[in-house]
C-alpha cells in the first residue's frame, strides 16, 4: 500500500494577496484565548448517536473552513500572477482569527484565501509552520466577521479506541463535509519523513482536501487535526490519521508567540521493550523505552543515565513506548526540568533531567531507519547462541565504514531456522556487549570474548546483545532453545 498525504487536488480560480513579507509581531505569551470557553454539545448525546451527530453538525461544521492556498507563478519581468494550489481545510480556533491546519496545505503557497461557512471570502496571512510535525498557523487580515465562531479544543489524552469521531472538512472541494466512524486506534507511527508523530487512526471517511480539518468527539471538541490517509487510489479505505489536538495545540502557542518551535531534547536513542528485551534486562515493566545509547554531553549523559535503562515514566506520564518518549519529550520547551522514571539491574529508579534544546537538523529517529544492508548469511555458527562473529579487520572497517576506535566482533552468519530478532541481523553490524539474565553485561572485543561467554550459557537463558549498525545502536534479545552449539 502507497501512503498518500492530503494532495491538494482541486483547482479553482482565485486572485488572491501575498503572504505579508514582514509577518506580524509575535503577542505577549498567554494573550491569545486559543479554542472556545465551552464544548458545543453539552449534554451526554452517547446513547443518542443522531442527535450528537446532529448537534455536531451545527454547532461545529461552521469553524471549519476551507483553505486555498495560492503560488504566483511567473517571473517579475513578465509579471507574477497567482494560481490557486488546490484545497485543504482549516480549523477556526480564536477570535482573533487565527486558523489551525497542516503544514503540507499552504507549504509551497504564497497567500491564501479562506472560505468561511456562509460561502465569505476573507485573506490570511501565515504566522508560523512547522514541517516536523505537518501544523500551521494563519491568521485572518481585516476586520473580523461579527458572527465568527470558534472551535472548542479538547484532550486528546482522553481517547479511547472505540470512541465516536466525526472528521470535518472539504473533501474534493466539497465544504462543510461531516463524516463519521470510531478511534480506530492511537499512538500510531507511519512511514513517512515527519519526525514527530503520534497519530489517531480513524475509520471515519478522510479524503483529499480533509487535510488540517478538525476531528471532533461526541461532545463536539476537536480531538485531532486530520493530517493523511493511507490507500493505494488516493481516496478514503477507513484509514486516516489525525494529529492529537494536545500536540497540535502545543505547537500552535509556540508558532503565534514565538514564530518557531522550540522542543526539548535528551539526547538518547532508544527502541521499544519487549517481553524478551525485558526478562534479558531483569525489568518487570511489560512497556517502556530501552536506552540503546547516549550522546555525548547530553542532558540524559549528565544525569547518569546509561544504555539497558528502561524508561517507563516522564512526569506524571507513563512511557510505554520509545515513539512516545520522544513526543513527551519535544512537548516541553528546553531548559524545563523533568523527571524520568527508569528501571536498571531488576531496580527501579529516578533522575531529574534539565532538558536542553533540540538542534534543528537532528531528527530524533534518524538512527532509527532500516538497514541497507543484506541480511547476514545462514549457516553453522559453532556456539550456543546461533549467532557467528569474526575479528574485525580493516578490510571489514573499510567497506562498512567502521571508526578506527571501534571495537568488537562482526556478525558474520546466523543458524538456519532462527526466526526471531537475530533474523534480523543485517551484513556489517558488531557486536558491542552481550548480557544473559542471569549476569552482567560482558564487553566483546574479539572472537574468542564472545566465546568464552557463549560456552557458559544454559538453556532457557535469555540473551541480549548489544549491536552497532552504523551510526545506530540496538539491542537484540532472544532465548536459548538448544544449549547445544549450533
Amino acid at each position: 500500500m502507497r501512503l498518500n498525504l492530503f494532495a491538494l487536488l482541486i483547482f479553482t480560480l482565485c486572485t488572491l494577496s501575498p503572504f505579508a513579507q514582514d509577518g506580524p509581531k509575535h503577542p505577549q505569551r498567554g494573550s491569545v484565548s486559543f479554542g472556545a470557553a465551552a464544548p458545543p454539545v453539552t449534554e451526554n448525546s452517547s446513547h443518542d448517536l443522531r442527535s450528537a451527530f446532529v448537534k455536531i453538525s451545527e454547532q461545529v461544521v461552521p469553524a471549519v473552513v476551507a483553505v486555498m492556498p495560492v503560488a504566483f507563478q511567473g517571473n517579475s519581468s513578465s509579471g507574477k500572477t497567482p494560481q490557486i494550489q488546490g484545497i485543504g481545510s482549516g480549523i477556526i480556533i480564536s477570535r482573533d482569527g487565527h486558523i489551525l491546519t497542516n503544514y503540507h496545505v499552504i507549504s509551497n503557497a504564497d497567500s491564501a484565501q479562506i472560505k468561511l461557512y456562509d460561502q465569505t471570502l476573507l485573506t490570511a496571512v501565515k504566522i508560523g509552520a512547522d514541517s516536523l510535525c505537518d501544523i500551521a498557523v494563519l491568521k485572518l487580515t481585516g476586520p473580523i466577521p461579527v458572527e465568527f465562531p470558534v472551535a472548542y479544543l479538547g484532550n486528546s489524552d482522553n481517547l479511547h479506541p472505540g470512541d465516536w469521531v466525526a472528521a470535518i472538512g472539504s473533501p474534493f472541494n466539497l465544504s462543510s463535509t461531516i463524516t463519521a466512524g470510531i478511534v480506530s486506534a492511537l499512538g500510531r507511527t507511519v512511514e513517512l519523513d515527519l519526525p514527530y508523530q503520534y497519530f489517531i487512526q480513524t475509520d471515519a471517511a478522510i479524503n483529499p482536501g480533509n487535510s488540517g480539518g478538525a476531528l471532533v468527539d461526541l461532545n463536539g471538541a476537536v480531538v485531532g487535526v486530520n493530517s493523511l490517509i493511507l490507500s493505494p487510489s488516493g481516496g478514503s479505505i477507513g484509514i486516516g490519521f489525525a494529529i492529537p489536538i494536545n500536540m497540535a495545540r502545543r505547537v500552535v502557542e509556540e508558532l503565534v508567540y514565538e514564530g518557531k518551535v522550540a522542543r526539548g531534547f535528551l539526547g538518547i536513542e532508544a527502541q521499544d521493550l519487549t517481553p524478551v528485551l525485558a526478562q534479558a534486562l531483569n525489568c518487570e515493566a511489560k512497556s517502556g523505552a530501552v536506552v540503546t545509547a547516549l550522546s555525548e554531553k547530553s542532558p540524559a549523559s549528565k544525569s547518569g543515565l546509561e544504555a539497558g535503562d528502561v524508561i517507563v515514566s516522564l512526569d506524571e506520564h507513563s512511557v510505554t513506548n520509545a515513539n512516545e518518549l520522544f513526543n513527551l519529550t519535544a512537548a516541553h520547551r528546553p531548559n524545563t526540568k523533568v523527571k524520568i522514571g527508569f528501571f536498571r539491574g531488576g531496580k527501579k529508579e529516578h533522575a531529574e533531567i534539565t532538558l536542553a534544546a533540540q538542534e534543528k537538523s537532528k531528527n530524533p529517529h534518524q538512527n532509527s531507519k532500516p538497514s541497507e544492508q543484506p541480511p547476514v548469511k545462514r549457516g553453522v555458527t559453532g556456539n550456543k547462541c546461533g549467532v557467528a562473529v569474526s575479528d574485525i579487520n580493516e578490510k571489514m572497517r573499510l567497506k562498512y565504514g567502521l571508526q578506527k576506535n571501534m571495537n568488537g566482533a562482526m556478525i558474520t552468519a546466523v543458524t538456519p531456522g532462527i526466526l526471531d530478532e537475530r533474523a534480523a541481523l543485517t551484513q556489517g553490524d558488531v557486536l558491542t556487549r552481550i548480557k544473559n539474565s542471569r549476569g552482567k553485561w560482558t564487553d566483546v572485543s574479539s572472537k574468542k570474548s564472545y566465546q568464552n561467554f557463549t560456552d557458559n550459557l544454559a538453556d532457557k537463558d535469555i540473551v541480549v546483545m548489544q549491536i552497532q549498525r552504523g551510526v545506530q545502536t540496538m539491542f537484540v534479545s532472544f532465548e536459548i532453545t538448544n544449549s547445544r552449539k549450533m
